[in-house]
């Protein structure tokens, strides 16, 4: 025993040891597991109607089961605000809210249309709920989205909380979670940006699992009937984004102003350029499919007579990867560097250099600065950015005062 005693007053780190396990190892050993207590919630979506909340939630519910398969369970609640409205459905339940799990949230028109910000600042003061959070916009009933994302999840593996960091970094090309939302409406720019998700009767992916909503039984006709289904609805993503100004609702950019937004955003991302009807001396009427392996964007800012220029340097790098002709020939499989010629460089510029002026033209009569552009002048050149403002009549609109320019260079490889 005295060697023992000897041996612990030589190596102190021992009795620290054994004080941590005596003092909380009992406890972890008989602590009931967080999931009796906690209704884990994956994924919310927020309906509103007039003065009441809704909200639709998809729940991990622990299950005994012999498969690897998690058990998920939608579960609803309404209240006179969210915090109400989330905590009915916990209680549905018999638990109480757990939010640190929670990967996605869909808000509806409704909450976008009157302030997104205000609408979720139940979420924003909750310090269990990531930071990292996506938000993601439906523009009718999120509560129809959030069913069809639990059909989905349980029959194919697939989580629209992955669907919406994929779109992050490819799509929107920016933060659209909780935390970037909030902070952007009250930045200079005011801006931020949100992926769309929706449920479409003809285009998406199909949820898979879900039940018809054609009655329960037979309808009767006469002296029988035959069971009417009506028609699931599938899961549409295809690149809408929603852009808010001061956390409302300012404009939906369609797939086709999105991919001219891209071109203003830097991105390791491999996206894809279409030619059509192009002719030169290795291609005649052809349309080509190019994929942009990489777009490098910069920014020049001058200014001239007191009045700002911005200007977009953009850098893309592309190749060939698919040509529809007529009267292919063998040469044109062989040696690729020879099609980088001036004439095609000068076709995708000039392609590129019209779709992002469209677009610039898009955000400026929309009057929201979703490049930052405030951000960048005030940055690098404070005192003349803030003279040209002081002789603003009024600020708000200082992106019309504004003279763009756009700088084209592609690489071919």
């Amino acid at each position: 025993m005295k060697k023992l005693f000897n041996f612990l007053k030589n190596h102190p780190i021992y009795c620290l040891i054994i004080v941590i396990c005596v003092v909380f190892l009992p406890g972890a050993i008989i602590a009931k597991p967080q999931t009796e207590s906690k209704l884990i919630i994956r994924a919310l979506g927020i309906d509103k109607a007039g003065d009441e909340y809704q909200v639709s939630a998809i729940a991990f519910l622990p299950k005994a089961s012999q498969s690897f398969q998690e058990n998920y369970k939608i579960v609803e609640g309404k209240g006179r605000t969210l915090y109400d409205a989330v905590s009915a459905a916990a209680k549905e339940t018999g638990k109480d809210i757990g939010l640190a799990h929670t990967g996605i949230v869909f808000v509806n028109d409704e909450i976008c249309q009157e302030g997104l910000v205000e609408a979720i600042d139940f979420l924003v003061r909750d310090y269990s709920l990531g930071n990292d959070t996506y938000v993601v916009y439906v523009p009718e009933s999120t509560k129809e989205l959030v069913e069809a994302a639990h059909n989905l999840a349980m029959s194919s593996g697939i989580h629209l909380g992955d669907v919406a960091g994929y779109d992050e970094r490819k799509v929107v090309h920016g933060e659209s979670n909780i935390e970037s939302i909030y902070d952007s409406a009250y930045s200079p720019s005011k801006c931020s940006l949100m992926t769309v998700m929706e449920m479409s009767e003809e285009e998406g992916i199909e949820p898979g699992g879900g039940q018809s909503a054609g009655g329960t039984g037979e309808e009767q006709s006469g002296g029988g009937g035959e069971q009417e289904q009506k028609p699931q609805k599938k899961i549409l993503n295809e690149e809408k984004i929603l852009i808010l100004k001061e956390g409302k609702k300012a404009l939906i950019l369609e797939p086709e102003q999105t991919k001219k937004y891209k071109w203003t955003k830097s991105s390791n991302f491999a996206d894809a350029l279409t030619l059509e009807n192009y002719s030169d001396k290795n291609f005649k009427n052809a349309t080509l499919s190019l994929s942009v392996s990489s777009n490098n964007v910069s920014q020049r800012l001058s200014f001239k007579n007191g009045k700002p220029i911005f200007t977009f340097l953009i850098k893309p790098k592309l190749s060939i990867v698919e040509v529809n002709q007529d009267n292919l020939d063998d040469d044109i499989f062989i040696d690729v560097s020879k099609f980088e010629t001036e004439k095609l460089k000068t076709t995708i510029n000039n392609k590129i250099k019209n779709e992002v002026y469209d677009f610039i033209q898009t955000f400026v009569d929309a009057n929201t600065d979703i490049n930052m552009i405030y951000e960048k002048f005030n940055a690098e050149k404070t005192s003349q950015f803030q003279s040209f403002l002081a002789g603003l009549e009024n600020k708000e609109n200082f992106l019309s005062e504004i003279k763009f320019y756009v700088e084209v260079d592609c690489k071919i490889e």
